[in-house]
């Protein structure tokens, strides 16, 4: 952008605390609000001298809400956000169970969820993703692998039904079990006092905020924020995790788990049982042989990637030998490109491709988004040409030094680390794709329950998984109807109202859910490569002409890869991280890409298009 300084300012007219510089603005607001009879205006204004000139109103349409006669109630607003203000005034004080003064909320450290789930998700897709990850299974895999246990804290919240990251919980669970719990406490308020300085580093907390595995420029980064004694011992004890990690080669145990999913599901439709109880079931085994193994497996692609980075700044190798690196590797990403060049070639049947990736579907944890099976035609063309990979083999000019630093280093060489790098990256990837394939029975269980008792597919995106879980063993058919239907209703009108309640990316104190700054996100470039294109937002009815263009999405998982089919130019992302889905996948392609750009920078360049 041209000028940097540009901020979008946030405020909620009726927050109670003065706000000098907008006082009179607020006022003048209110003023014409009376005299148009509409309270949504679109104003413009200046200020200067301290005094505010008007210069022009325009009246902007209401908002289409059919659950609160298209009005929202700006009663129903005050307290939603009075009640969302105490809640994390209460989360804010000390914790007994956790070290650190205060916390921070962000809705892309660790697991990002607003990119996984939406910022503004349905109900089943915010409680599915809490019930398969957050509430328990991020813990457990943490404290297998070394870490602290964070017991009995759950890592996400949802404020106005934005998915936020305790960030006092999340660092926490990132320390060393054996470090102390006075330097737990010295090293998570250092943390927090950082984040605080720097807000635009939420969504890359483990890249540059907190030290999560021992790499070659650890040390180095911790003695910038904590005296030698303290940054020793954490390095130390970080090492020994990570030693063990990578000589134990965890990558294979989690591999058995996860390898072992369809197995365990299999048990499940062997038996004659009901659409509830299948629910219950899934989800218990897709959390101990899916969600569970995945999550180790994420670890340790996050640790092979932070060495390979270290090495990259060392000067030890160069960017296109780490480029070349992830374009080695045969994941399912090139097995995806490579089986639809095949069904394209007539050399496998549409439904030998459908059978391997037809669970596939945007919005993963979403009930209403169509999978790959259901809509295919929606997402594919059968004559559009697409190229086979080819993986490039690697070489590394300074294997010797590089050698010599992991023999001075680690209990391990070069050699092993790299296939422990590769085969944790790749079965990573491969991990969600098998995963996901149990969310998909989850919902077709939901539709085929739906089905039964006359509730259409996309209101089921209204309901808590929670509460079906809760309903699988004592409720009668007509009773689970009637309570269902009322929870969809209920949902329905508090979705719709929360929708336009617009929180912070972080929020560090109670006031921000009043009166914000939208944070300048601090994006993550993929590839070195400069391109020139026409630029389109990624949206239903244009998925035929994304050829050649560059693609702006706001949030991509897995299933939006088959945009890769359609030679795309580049992708812009507004939420995202360096190690999120999308940059892992652009890395693999040589794709250039922008991913977490951020809401104001990502909305300034799709209203300039």
């Amino acid at each position: 952008m041209k000028n940097d300084n540009q901020k979008s300012l946030i405020i909620y007219k009726n927050y109670k605390k003065k706000l000098k510089k907008f006082n009179h603005l607020i006022k003048a607001c209110r003023i014409l609000e009376k005299k148009i009879n509409n309270d949504r205006l679109d104003v413009e204004f200046c200020i200067k001298n301290k005094i505010t000139y008007l210069f022009q109103v325009r009246n902007l349409p209401l908002p289409r809400n059919k659950y609160s006669n298209k009005r929202y109630l700006i009663k129903d607003f005050d307290n939603f956000l009075l009640n969302i203000e105490k809640k994390i005034k209460k989360l804010k004080n000390k914790n007994p169970t956790l070290p650190g003064k205060d916390t921070f909320f962000s809705n892309m450290a660790d697991w990002n969820p607003a990119e996984m789930i939406d910022d503004k998700p349905y109900p089943l897709a915010l409680s599915l993703y809490k019930e398969l990850i957050t509430d328990n299974v991020w813990r457990e895999q943490r404290t297998l692998y070394g870490y602290k246990n964070a017991f009995p804290n759950a890592l996400m919240f949802s404020f106005a039904g934005s998915p936020y990251i305790d960030l006092r919980t999340d660092l926490y669970s990132f320390l060393p079990n054996s470090l102390d719990q006075k330097s737990c406490h010295l090293i998570i308020d250092k943390y927090q006092k950082i984040i605080s300085r720097n807000p635009e580093i939420h969504d890359k907390i483990e890249f540059e905020l907190i030290e999560t595995c021992f790499s070659f420029g650890t040390y180095n980064r911790l003695k910038k924020n904590f005296s030698h004694k303290i940054s020793k011992k954490y390095r130390n004890k970080l090492k020994e995790i990570t030693k063990k990690i990578i000589s134990e080669n965890q990558v294979i145990k989690e591999k058995e788990k996860i390898y072992s999913l369809s197995t365990n599901i299999k048990k499940i439709y062997t038996k004659n049982i009901s659409d509830i109880q299948k629910i219950y079931y899934l989800i218990e085994i897709t959390k101990k042989y899916g969600t569970l193994p995945f999550s180790g497996l994420a670890r340790c692609a996050f640790i092979s990637q932070r060495i390979l980075l270290d090495l990259k700044q060392l000067g030890l190798i160069n960017e296109k030998e780490f480029k070349d690196f992830f374009s080695s590797l045969k994941s399912i990403t090139s097995n995806f490109n490579n089986d639809f060049l095949r069904l394209s070639q007539k050399k496998i049947s549409k439904n030998q491709f459908l059978n391997k990736y037809g669970h596939l579907r945007p919005s993963t944890y979403d009930i209403s988004s169509l999978n790959y099976r259901e809509g295919f035609d929606l997402y594919f063309s059968l004559s559009r040409k697409v190229k086979k990979i080819v993986h490039k083999k690697i070489k590394f000019k300074n294997k010797n030094k590089i050698e010599k630093l992991f023999k001075n280093n680690f209990n391990f060489t070069f050699l092993k680390f790299l296939n422990f790098a590769k085969q944790s990256i790749i079965l990573r990837e491969e991990a969600k794709f098998i995963f996901t394939k149990e969310i998909d029975n989850i919902f077709k269980s939901l539709i085929s329950l739906g089905n039964e008792i006359g509730i259409k597919r996309n209101d089921l995106a209204f309901l808590d998984i929670k509460n079906i879980i809760n309903f699988y063993s004592s409720l009668e058919a007509r009773k689970l109807k009637e309570s269902l239907k009322y929870e969809i209703e209920k949902n329905k009108f508090e979705y719709d109202t929360l929708k336009v309640i617009k929180l912070p990316d972080i929020i560090k104190s109670s006031n921000d859910i009043y009166f914000f700054e939208e944070n300048i996100n601090k994006a993550n470039f993929i590839t070195t490569e400069t391109i020139f294109g026409e630029v389109v937002e990624l949206k239903r009815k244009n998925l035929k002409f994304l050829k050649d263009k560059i693609v702006f999405i706001k949030n991509a998982d897995p299933g939006y890869d088959y945009i890769f089919n359609h030679k795309i130019k580049g992708i812009v992302t507004q939420y995202g991280g360096a190690n999120s889905h999308m940059a892992i996948r652009c890395l693999e392609l040589n794709i250039p890409a922008v991913i977490g750009l951020g809401k104001f920078k990502f909305d300034y360049y799709i209203e300039s298009k």
